[in-house]
C-alpha cells in the first residue's frame, strides 16, 4: 500500500530496472545486515504494486546499491528508495 501512496497516480511499469537503496541513520551503529536483508520485502511491493515485472537478476534486476550515511539528528533519518528504469529515463522515488 505504500507503494501505491507515493505513486499518487503515476505507474511507472519497468521491465529492466536498477535498485538504489539508502539508510540515512543516526545514533548507535548502522545494522547493514539488517538494511540488506530488510530490501527483500520492499522490492517485492514493486511487484505488487506493478511497477516492475520481476526482481530476479535473470535479465530483470540489472544493478543494485545498498548504501548508508550518518545524518546529525534523529529527525533526518530515513530510507531512501529509488528505482530506475534502464529501458526508459523514468525514476520512482520513495
Amino acid at each position: 500500500m505504500l507503494i501505491l501512496e507515493a505513486l499518487r497516480g503515476n505507474r511507472p511499469h519497468f521491465k529492466t530496472f536498477r535498485a538504489s537503496i539508502t539508510q540515512y541513520w543516526c545514533g548507535k551503529p548502522l545494522d547493514a545486515e539488517a538494511l540488506a536483508s530488510g530490501t527483500g520485502p520492499l522490492i517485492d511491493a514493486f511487484m505488487d504494486a506493478d511497477v516492475i515485472d520481476d526482481d530476479s537478476p535473470n535479465g530483470y534486476l540489472e544493478d543494485y546499491q545498498l548504501s548508508w550515511e550518518r545524518v546529525p539528528k534523529m529527525a533526518d533519518r530515513k530510507i531512501v528508495v529509488i528505482v530506475s528504469g534502464i529501458d526508459t529515463r523514468n525514476k520512482l522515488q520513495i
